[in-house]
């Protein structure tokens, strides 16, 4: 049965960007998760939610954490436009930093730092749910 363990409702502002790293700390001590794992999720929360204060146009954010089955699920949920990050190409890394496109390096950190992501649109809201096995 999935636990929540956790829930913040934030202004989507960056003077609330501390907010959510204290819910990231805050869950991921609840469950016993090792530190590298907090920073590997703390980084994929904060580049979301920075997306979302930066291009979204959403005027409500909130997180939710669960726990089931030694995996930490943080469902972030705004009201933007329409984006399902997870629809983007991979940057290419390959490249020269100037010959690279602009864009794209902060979902590609968040795809590296979870152990899954998933994106659904529904009741007219983003809800991009970030899983890290504790």
């Amino acid at each position: 049965m999935k636990e929540i363990i956790q829930q913040l409702e934030m202004n989507v502002c960056m003077e609330d960007m501390p907010l959510m790293k204290d819910f990231v700390f805050s869950v991921a001590e609840k469950v016993g998760m090792s530190e590298r794992r907090l920073q590997q999720i703390r980084l994929a929360v904060e580049e979301a939610v920075d997306n979302i204060v930066h291009y979204s146009g959403a005027t409500t954010l909130s997180l939710t954490a669960t726990h089931q089955l030694r995996r930490l699920r943080i469902t972030i949920t705004d009201n933007g436009t329409p984006f399902n990050p997870l629809e983007m190409p991979p940057p290419e890394l390959n490249l020269p930093g100037a010959q690279r496109k602009i864009g794209g390096l902060g979902i590609h950190f968040i795809r590296q730092m979870s152990d899954d992501v998933s994106y659904r649109r529904e009741d007219e809201k983003n809800i991009l749910t970030i899983t890290k096995i504790v």
